[in-house]
């Protein structure tokens, strides 16, 4: 973090409420944004908020990783198909869903699923995962799809949230896109803290009324 802020990189959120919630709930700390080539990142320590409902093992995800050149790693192959089912399925709204599955898609097409779905067992994303490929596979036909069953009716809602643009891309179905971002709230937290946390929010929204 140090050496990021020396390299000319800052808080995209300085509010000092939302800097400490990064802090002790998230999955990452508060965005950064270069401030002389206009690019932003985040720095992860696992790939769900700790307060989620599921809690990957971030250890596994960094002992299995991939060595590259000068000293960085990736993530295994089987490790990014659960790391973008985690974030489209266990833990968004699917506001970018179908960019997501194609994602998904393009991975399972790459390398397979041997040994995916006892990884993600693992990592507690057993099912998070088998819904991810089956929307794919309704969506681009994904290679070996179909061994992850059949559309569920709560499958079909899914996909009519991800579906959820007209020809221009534009939004549309107001109420279900609704109705995931207020899920996305709760995988997130606890009820409790959900409250406090909206009360919060809510209380600095209007503080300059």
């Amino acid at each position: 973090e140090a050496a990021l802020l020396a390299a000319g990189w800052e808080w995209v959120k300085p509010d000092p409420y939302d800097d400490a919630y990064y802090r002790r709930w998230m999955h990452e700390l508060p965005p950064l944004i270069h401030r002389e080539r206009d690019r932003m990142i985040d720095v992860h320590h696992t790939i769900l908020p700790l307060t989620a409902r599921v809690a990957p093992d971030a250890d596994a995800l960094i002992a299995d990783a991939l060595p590259l050149a000068d000293g960085l790693a990736m993530l295994s192959p089987q490790d990014m198909i659960c790391h973008a089912a985690a974030h489209l399925i266990a833990d968004g709204d699917l506001a970018g869903g179908m960019r997501n599955l194609w994602d998904i898609h393009c991975l399972v097409e790459e390398f397979g699923v041997e040994g995916l779905a006892e990884r993600a067992r693992h990592h507690g994303l057993g099912p998070a995962l088998a819904r991810a490929i089956r929307l794919a596979t309704a969506l681009y036909d994904t290679d070996g799809g179909g061994a992850w069953g059949a559309l569920s009716a709560t499958d079909r809602l899914f996909l009519h949230r991800v579906t959820a643009r007209d020809g221009w891309g534009r939004t549309t179905r107001p109420v279900t896109r609704l109705g995931f971002y207020i899920r996305s709230h709760w995988l997130r937290m606890p009820p409790a803290m959900l409250a406090r946390h909206l009360w919060a929010k809510w209380r600095k929204g209007h503080s300059g009324l």
